[in-house]
Order: C-alpha cells, then structure tokens, then sequence
C-alpha cells in the first residue's frame, strides 16, 4: 500500500513560545481543537486529540521551535504504522509562522487529514489568539461542554506500532508460588491466628560471591614524640609599694566659722562686675589714607560795561482846566 505525504502552512498572532506550551497544555489545546485532548508534555509521552479519534507519541520537542510526533487515527488500516508529524514554529513579522509536514499517511486519505488540519487547528488557533478575551470565551464553551480533560492517558493502544524505540518497563519480578500463611498474633488472654495473610515471599537471584579482598598491610607505628618544652619564662613576683607615713596632726584653726547663708540671700545670684571690652593693642597704627585736593574753582572773566544810554524824557502833564461855577437860579 502506498503511501501518501501533505504539507500546509499558516499564520498565527502570537509568538512561538506561546503557541508551543498552549499546543502541550490539555485545556488549551482541548479549546481550540474542538475536541477532548491529552498531552503528556515530554518526550515519549502520548497525546490524544478530537474525542481519542488522534493518538500518537512525541518523540522530539524543542521549546518554541519544533514538535515532532507519531500520528494515527482510527480510519488507519490495521497493522498499518503510525504517521510522521513535523511542526516547525518560526518567528516572523506579525506572529508565528506555522509549517506542518506530515508523512506516511495511508493512500486515499491525504486529503481528509489535511482538511482536519487546516480548520481544526491552523484556522482555530488564530481564531484563538486572534482576538482579547477569545482564549477565556473558548475555554469556556469548552468547559460547559464538558470537553476539558481527565488529567492521565493510561489506557492501552491495540494494534499500533510504532516506528521509533520506546524505552519499556523492566518485566515484573518472580514470586513464587507459596500457600498463605496465617500469622499468630499473641493477645492478653492467649494466642488467636489472625487473617490477615503473611507477605509472599519473592525470589531473589543469588549473586556471585565477590572474590576476597587481599589483606591491606599495617602501617608501622611512628616513634613517640617527646615532650615540648615550654619557652614561656615564669611570671615575675610584683614588688609591693612601700607603706605611706602617717600624716601629722592638723592644729586647729583660729579663723571664725562662716557666716551661715540664708534662703534670700542663696536664692540671689551673685552678679559680676563686666570687664571692659579691650581694644586691641596695634603694633603699628594704621596708615592714613591720602586725601585728594580739589583744584579752586576758577574765577568767571570779568564783564565788559557798555555805556548806559540815556533815559527817554517823559512828555510834561496838562494840567486840567478849572470849572467855571454854574449860575444860580433868581427865585
């Protein structure tokens, strides 16, 4: 049966790092698929996707650059090996430049897949980064569809193969095939056999006996030290002062016994006469400065006289005529 490849690209507004981790996050990715996931976020992990209709295995991550996976659906032939996913994640103006390879696909269905990724996740992603408070919303719906996940993907995958090594578990150990064993259990009044049943025992594989150590030899023992001589000199004895003479007898005095202070008197305080100020003493006096003399002012030349001229005569006053008396009326 042939086998078929697609790749596709796209857009996303938002950068690598957060497109990785909401791409390994089960809530997230269970948001913008449209269907329940699982991711076990490291390296042979499984992961699941659109209601456990995509399964596979991670087989590479490189944070905010690359994940590389095994892919398969239920649609897949039996016996048929899982799918090649590559998803390269490249920063570039405006978000994050999206490229999904996937090979080994079954010949026929190419185009199915390819449209569950273009709308599923290349066109729901942006969808989801697309717009603020468009994460919130789809979580959400997510929520109250009941589409969140159960957190661990334990159950088996029959009929796949895989075609990159797994690490297994190591196989169980052996337990032999013994009856089981009551055990007594003393108590106050006597002995009673419990049901609680003995732990089986398991089988252990005898190891090789270690060959003998050869005996180490003795180190010779070192000679005694001998004892240190201090070079500390012993403390000298500290002579004592000679004892002092005993002082003579004090005559008494003949002055009289102060006057005692009273309460005014003491409340007062005594005033000091101030010192005059002194005037610092110069060795030389001071020099005077020189004062500049005026010039005298200067005398105004005198002024020429120009002769007086003559005073214009004054016309001589008439003097008015005397009135004539006026005639007296005859009665």
């Amino acid at each position: 049966m042939a086998d078929d490849e697609l790749r596709l690209s796209g857009l996303i507004p938002t950068s690598p790092n957060r497109l990785y981790a909401a791409w390994l996050d089960e809530r997230q990715h269970s948001a913008f698929s449209g269907g329940k996931a699982t991711v076990q976020p490291w390296v042979g992990g499984r992961h699941t996707g659109a209601d456990a209709y995509i399964e596979g295995t991670l087989i590479e991550l490189d944070t905010g650059r690359k994940i590389v996976m095994t892919w398969r659906t239920t649609d897949f032939p039996s016996g048929f090996s899982d799918s090649h996913v590559e998803i390269l994640l490249e920063p570039v103006a405006g978000g994050t430049r999206v490229a999904i390879t996937q090979t080994g696909i079954p010949s026929g269905q190419a185009d199915k897949y390819k449209q569950i990724w273009r709308t599923n996740y290349l066109d729901a992603i942006k969808k989801f980064f697309g717009k603020p408070g468009a994460m919130q919303a789809a979580i959400r719906e997510a929520q109250k569809a009941r589409r969140l996940p159960v957190a661990g993907v334990n159950t088996p995958r029959p009929g796949a193969t895989f075609r990159t090594d797994v690490p297994r578990r190591p196989p169980p150990v052996e337990v032999d095939d013994e009856p089981i064993a009551e055990s007594v259990v003393a108590s106050p009044v006597g002995t009673r056999a419990s049901t609680v049943p003995a732990a089986p025992s398991v089988a252990r594989v005898p190891r090789a006996p270690s060959p003998p150590s050869p005996p180490r030899p003795t180190p010779p023992k070192a000679p005694p030290m001998p004892p240190r001589k201090s070079t500390i000199p012993p403390p000298k004895a500290i002579a004592k002062p000679p004892p002092a003479p005993p002082k003579a007898l004090e005559k008494p005095s003949t002055k009289p016994p102060p006057m005692p202070v009273t309460r005014k008197s003491a409340a007062l305080p005594v005033k000091k006469p101030l010192a005059p100020a002194r005037k610092p003493i110069l060795s030389k006096p001071p020099p005077k400065k020189a004062t500049l003399k005026k010039p005298p002012p200067k005398k105004p030349p005198p002024k020429k006289l120009l002769p007086k001229k003559p005073a214009p005569k004054k016309p001589p006053l008439k003097k008015p005529a005397p009135k004539k008396p006026a005639p007296k009326k005859k009665s």
